[in-house]
């Protein structure tokens, strides 16, 4: 892994707007998807992890301001799509489309993980996301609260990022030769 350099920097910082302007849009939409860590799992398989955590870091240090306020609750979901985003690129997880969509599953199965909790007990699922209407569905309909909170946030995170994962194989493949700073 390569340290940050300027390029990287640049690179990361990019994403990270580009991480607030998809983010944004999603949100006013309230689409039961995210897709604002496109920045942060571009950034490591491009430039390692160093450079994912700095999108990380700016994506949700602003984000604070023009997307959600709870955004920044979900830090530890950030380092661990970073984390595990660096141990599959060095896997070998990134080199084609098929292992993209499995480093996706892998990637939201994680990410549900640590953000699940997040949701449930500090938020009440009340996040202003788009995928709080699906559990306030599903807990309407008569289903259990963390049952409903949990089945959101796995199938939510799996449309996530297997989206997210799948569009950064494809941008790597075409940035990696100018960008990179190692093979995807």
């Amino acid at each position: 892994m390569a340290p940050l350099n300027s390029r990287s920097i640049l690179f990361a910082i990019g994403l990270a707007v580009l991480n607030l302007v998809i983010g944004g849009i999603v949100a006013s939409l309230k689409l039961p998807v995210f897709l604002d860590s496109f920045g942060f799992v571009l950034a490591t398989i491009l430039f390692g992890w160093p450079a994912g955590l700095l999108c990380a870091i700016v994506t949700l240090g602003a984000g604070y301001f023009v997307i959600s306020p709870y955004l920044p609750a979900y830090f530890g979901t950030a380092v661990a799509i970073v984390i595990v985003t660096e141990i599959l690129t060095r896997c070998g997880m990134f080199r084609s489309f098929p292992r993209a969509i499995g480093a996706g599953i892998i990637v939201a199965l994680v990410a549900a993980a640590c953000s699940i909790p997040m949701t449930a007990f500090v938020f009440r699922a009340e996040t202003q996301s788009g995928a709080d209407a699906i559990t306030a569905l599903l807990v309407e309909g008569g289903e259990n609260f963390f049952e409903s909170v949990i089945f959101t946030g796995v199938v939510t995170e799996l449309a996530d990022k297997i989206i997210v994962c799948a569009v950064a194989y494809a941008a790597a493949k075409l940035l990696a030769p100018i960008f990179s700073t190692r093979s995807a």
